[in-house]
């Protein structure tokens, strides 16, 4: 499934874009680190004009924190394990009609002060690939 993704991303790095068909948003319900580590959950919107032939979803994470799971409904049926750190890739098998929203739980280390994501959606349709970031998120300690 790993594959799938990657080819999605190579195709969108060797596609011509389409202009304007998709968003991306990254946000959260809180956006405050507790200075002895925890949890936070990142909400994903994904939209588009018209509905893709594929979809992913892939987002960075810095050192230390980890990926825990998925939240709310929509869910990617790709997505990586329990503890992944790094790149994590997330792809849908069943494009959704109007969109995708989902949410990530993620944990972060102990002393992390603040930390700033973006995220890239890859949506592929018959006129090509388009890679979509989302602007900056920030999280700060409280």
């Amino acid at each position: 499934m790993k594959a799938f993704v990657a080819s999605l991303i190579l195709l969108a790095l060797g596609a011509s874009l389409v202009v304007a068909a998709g968003t991306t948003t990254l946000t959260t319900p809180s956006a405050q680190l507790q200075s002895g580590g925890g949890s936070v959950q990142l909400d994903v919107t994904i939209g588009y004009a018209e509905k893709p032939g594929a979809l992913g979803w892939v987002i960075s994470l810095p050192v230390g924190w980890t990926f825990d799971s998925l939240a709310g409904g929509g869910q990617p049926a790709v997505l990586p394990p329990a503890g992944a750190t790094g790149d994590l890739e997330f792809a849908f098998i069943q494009v959704p009609e109007t969109g995708a929203q989902f949410g990530l739980k993620l944990r972060y280390p102990a002393g992390t002060s603040s930390v700033n994501f973006k995220g890239k959606a890859i949506l592929r349709t018959d006129a090509g690939a388009e890679a979509v970031e989302s602007s900056p998120l920030r999280l700060v300690r409280s």
